[in-house]
């Protein structure tokens, strides 16, 4: 079998090509810096969707005034990475897992662009969405109480020191949304600068990482990852990998270097079973190997990963949840993919997913059929009774894939015993009658 490998490329140069349109010159010393209309998120949205009380506060503020005071706490919010230039957040830092899935992501990311000739930033301001969606992930996992607090100390000795002025301002509205949970992460720029510089760093030192790890293994571990590296299917080497597992991340170098062996493919004993010992040991690098055979080009070995990667669903279930919300959606292979992962690893939002990918499309019938019919069936298995008027409705809509609709149909006709709910999904539906 002639398995194509992944392997990460060097770092491109992402300098960005085009500036910024709209550069922002402000004054700084003024405690409310001028808004020119483009800077107002009033005029560019309602505020009734960023805010469930505007009303209330308008009737007893005033529209103008209100709109006012949150155009400026948007703006400020927004251009809070203006904050790092300062003193009290020159050291401000975010640590991200050196194998976090998400540098795999922004690593392809970058070299698409360089190849395209485009840049990370977005010509209209902030960053590409593919990039931001990277950003918006990061935040959600690594924005914790413990940063919150530190950010918030910092933004308060400076609002204190710049009394009176912009940067002043500035701090006093970034301490109120980060004592507030409930405001975004991804709508304070002072976040995504910090995780972007945490991302990019990560990628640069990603190679020191791994060749570092590599020498410092716990050499103790040798043995059994050679012990492996010699067996076969008929001598399987248990006792090696129950050694290897036993010892959890100190053995992951060994595991990684039998996966990534240069002169095997991945139908060989010592990677399948490499891959195996890794789904017993959630980490951010098991992770991120099994994701990347998950991609690769092998169907046959990339149909088996769900499986391994659903023994560590706090870690693959953020990963589908990135995979299937990617800017103009994910491709026919990886929804399939993922939605198994959704299934067997009982995701938290394994329903919401799935019920998305019922309206799937693709760029073919046959695409939009593979994809409609993992879907509808992981509805059935997942046991949510939500599914149920759901695939009701899926079943009589015409506009959705007809074999997929078929499949499942014939499916819980042919065997109801097996579905306590066949009978509420296809109501008086026949193969005869499918719309």
């Amino acid at each position: 079998m002639d398995n194509k490998r992944k392997h990460r490329r060097p770092l491109p140069d992402l300098r960005p090509k085009r500036a910024f349109r709209h550069r922002i010159r402000q004054n700084w010393d003024d405690p409310y810096p001028y808004l020119r209309p483009a800077d107002r998120v009033s005029n560019l949205m309602d505020h009734r969707e960023l805010m469930a009380d505007y009303d209330a506060l308008a009737a007893e503020h005033g529209k103008g005034p209100v709109d006012d005071q949150l155009d400026y706490f948007y703006f400020f919010l927004g251009h809070s990475w203006r904050l790092l230039d300062e003193p009290e957040f020159e050291d401000a830092s975010v640590e991200i897992d050196g194998y976090d899935f998400l540098l795999d992501e922004a690593m392809h990311l970058m070299v698409q662009l360089v190849e395209q000739d485009e840049s990370l930033l977005d010509p209209e301001g902030g960053y590409a969405a593919p990039y931001s969606h990277i950003l918006e992930h990061a935040m959600r996992r690594y924005v914790t109480p413990e940063l919150r607090r530190d950010l918030s100390s910092r933004a308060e000795r400076l609002a204190r020191r710049r009394e009176g002025s912009g940067i002043g301002t500035m701090a006093d509205h970034l301490l109120i949304a980060l004592e507030d949970e409930g405001i975004p992460a991804g709508i304070i720029g002072l976040f995504q600068r910090l995780f972007s510089n945490a991302i990019l760093d990560g990628l640069r030192h990603h190679d020191e990482q791994v060749h570092h790890q590599w020498e410092e293994r716990d050499r103790s571990l040798d043995r059994w990852m050679d012990e492996i590296a010699a067996g076969d299917f008929d001598h399987p080497a248990e006792r090696a990998v129950e050694a290897l597992v036993a010892a959890g991340t100190r053995a992951l170098p060994h595991l990684v270097n039998l996966v990534y062996d240069e002169d095997r493919t991945y139908g060989d004993f010592s990677v399948w079973t490499a891959l195996g010992a890794l789904a017993r040991i959630p980490s951010q690098r098991s992770l991120s190997v099994l994701v990347g055979v998950l991609l690769d080009d092998d169907d046959l070995v990339a149909i088996e990963i769900p499986g391994l990667l659903a023994q560590m669903p706090d870690l693959a279930c953020p990963y589908v949840d990135y995979a299937l919300t990617v800017p103009g959606g994910p491709d026919e292979w990886t929804t399939v993919l993922a939605h198994e992962v959704l299934v067997e690893a009982k995701c938290p939002r394994a329903f919401e997913h799935l019920v998305e990918g019922l309206s799937y499309q693709g760029e073919s019938p046959d695409e939009a059929e593979a994809v409609q019919v993992g879907a509808s069936f992981g509805l059935l298995e997942i046991g949510d009774r939500r599914a149920i008027p759901v695939l009701h409705s899926w079943l009589q809509n015409p506009e959705a894939n007809g074999l997929a609709r078929y499949e499942l149909l014939r499916e819980i006709t042919r065997s109801p015993h097996d579905y306590p709910w066949a009978k509420e999904i296809a109501g008086d539906l026949t193969l005869d009658t499918l719309p």
